[in-house]
């Protein structure tokens, strides 16, 4: 008898994992459970999205987890996040919430079964959502209830310390080596060259024989800093293509000389294409290869990319008329007043961010594409230039210095530097290892 039930407990067991295997090798899990303290009893919906391959992508989606977290008795959640990343095949992610709440304010600092993920406290308003590292300082009672989260339970988040950010200077730039990210490498343009800069080191590579400020055709595919070699004033006979995580280098020749009159049309599958308007011949050039093509004239068409590729007469992109995939923006969203909304990544792993004037400043919020009518308040800054989205990371240009957002660490500076006063045209970009 004892031996039968042994059977059927081991039976049960494997009939549990393989119901949970198969749930992901499936494509991910939609799962509810409760979690209940002495304040308040939530409901968690928890998402799992696995091998989701949004249209327009190449690549499935990066796997995620999406939470919907409902308070007692309310129709629907009251807050709403995504961690990125598929976390070792979990379920029920979320193990306990610490929870406070005033008249105005409703906050979580969810724990998970995860314990080097940094995440901060998240608060509701009554009207959009907001990261602490947003407030902090602003209400009296929420900065004790973080400071009891770190000083009583042992939790911690970079931007709860009052911790002043350390400068090394490279030359003339500051260089804030804390608030990069361990896996970015920011290559900035100097004229002469690219400088990279990571979390702890840089180099300066020289690409040119002279300065030229108007960088207007370098660019980073992928690893690779591609631009010409500016010979001429008014034409150019080769590509430097320089490999940012070795600082290597090589060139590709030309076979006749391309104008500086062209300009970049955009980036697809690694693959840069440029076209020489003064030709009517566009480029395709292959930073990996090292290798350059002519895949476009006025005879053939140019090939034009917008989520699908097709044929477009020289005509057709009169007016430096790039790629660029457009998006439909959810009606919810059009209800707010914006400057512009951007759409990065896909339908699971992507969010909405919407930039609005308040006040003469710029205020960034961040919807998920899930739940778009939830607005996250990111932050608020005087001017935004430059943006560029790593990551899930948002890096820009305000004055003399380029910043960071995550919500794991906040708004921070990385690099300031007087020339980007002056030079704001293709003078960073940031790469992923």
């Amino acid at each position: 008898m004892k031996k039968m039930f042994n059977i059927i407990v081991v039976l049960a067991f494997l009939s549990i994992i393989v119901r949970i295997g198969f749930n992901f090798l499936a494509g991910g899990h939609t799962i509810s459970y409760q979690i209940s303290n002495d304040i308040q009893v939530f409901t968690v919906v928890e998402t799992f999205y696995r091998d989701y391959k949004s249209l327009h992508r190449n690549e499935s989606d990066t796997p995620n987890y999406f939470f919907e977290i409902y308070l007692k008795g309310e129709p629907k959640p009251t807050f709403v996040f995504k961690m990125l990343g598929n976390v070792k095949f979990n379920q029920r992610l979320i193990t306990d919430i610490k929870y406070f709440e005033n008249d105005n304010t409703k906050c979580i600092y969810p724990i998970l079964k995860i314990e080097d993920y940094n995440n901060d406290v998240l608060c509701f308003d009554g009207a959009n959502m907001v990261y602490y590292n947003t407030i902090k300082g602003k209400y009296a009672d929420i900065d004790a209830f973080v400071n009891r989260l770190h000083t009583e339970y042992k939790y911690t988040n970079p931007s709860w310390l009052d911790t002043a950010d350390e400068i090394r200077m490279i030359g003339d730039i500051e260089v804030y080596g804390n608030n990069i990210n361990s896996n970015h490498i920011i290559a900035l343009w100097n004229y002469n060259g690219v400088r990279t800069v990571t979390k702890n080191d840089s180099f300066a590579s020289i690409l040119l024989l002279r300065d030229n400020y108007d960088n207007e055709l370098g660019i980073l595919v992928d690893r690779f800093y591609v631009t010409p070699n500016y010979s001429k004033r008014h034409s150019f006979n080769k590509f430097i293509i320089l490999d940012i995580t070795n600082n290597s280098k090589k060139e590709i020749e030309l076979s006749k000389e391309i104008s500086i009159d062209s300009y970049i049309q955009g980036v697809v599958n690694n693959k840069l294409y440029i076209f020489d308007k003064t030709s009517n011949i566009q480029y395709q050039i292959n930073p990996l290869a090292a290798t350059i093509i002519e895949v476009g004239n006025i005879d053939d068409g140019i090939r034009f990319y917008d989520g699908e590729w097709s044929i477009v007469s020289v005509p057709d992109i009169a007016g430096e008329r790039k790629f660029e995939i457009n998006y439909e923006i959810p009606e919810i969203l059009k209800q707010y007043t914006y400057t512009k909304i951007d759409s990065v990544l896909g339908d699971k792993d992507g969010y909405y961010y919407i930039y609005r004037n308040v006040n003469n400043k710029t205020r960034i919020y961040r919807a998920d594409k899930q739940r778009p009518e939830y607005l996250t308040f990111l932050f608020e800054t005087t001017n935004i230039s430059n943006v560029k989205y790593v990551d899930n990371y948002l890096y820009f240009i305000n004055g003399d210095t380029i910043y960071v957002y995550h919500e794991t660490i906040g708004l921070k500076p990385v690099i300031r530097s007087f020339e980007l006063l002056f030079n704001k045209n293709n003078v960073y970009d940031v790469y992923s290892k």
